[in-house]
């Protein structure tokens, strides 16, 4: 089996799963790393980043399957799956903050402010990336 048969078969939406996740964990890492370099975060507090952090992935992805986002075909998407990807991810984003609040571990609003729409953002440039790619090769 050859890549072309496992982009093309059923693992696909498998994949852009993991493509999410991998883009998730990449911004966060930036993230951290940029918030340790303007002394933002210090080591002592790394635990409630990565909880928060952990948090905001959990309602992430989780709202993303609840609203049934994994199971359109991207190169076939209408504006609707968009606008459908920004609501579940602002929705998320909410539910992660209250519930970080309620766990008494919120570290402050920029995580959650800049993390999440910086993510919703490299989702939906991925997207429209998957969809140039299929119109420019078929």
């Amino acid at each position: 089996m050859n890549i072309k048969q496992i982009l093309a078969g059923k693992y696909r939406k498998i994949i852009l799963f993991a493509f999410d996740c991998c883009l998730f964990v990449a911004i966060s890492c930036a993230f951290y790393f940029a918030s340790i370099l303007l002394n933002h975060h210090t080591g002592e507090n790394f635990t409630y980043v990565f909880a928060n952090v952990g948090i905001l992935f959990l309602t992430i992805f989780g709202a993303r399957i609840i609203c049934g986002i994994y199971r359109s075909v991207w190169r076939y998407t209408r504006t609707l799956s968009y606008l459908k990807l920004i609501v579940s991810d602002s929705i998320a984003t909410v539910m992660a903050v209250v519930i970080s609040m309620l766990l008494n571990i919120f570290v402050g609003l920029e995580l959650f402010l800049i993390m999440a729409p910086i993510n919703m953002i490299a989702t939906i440039s991925s997207r429209f990336c998957y969809r140039l790619i299929y119109k420019y090769r078929h």
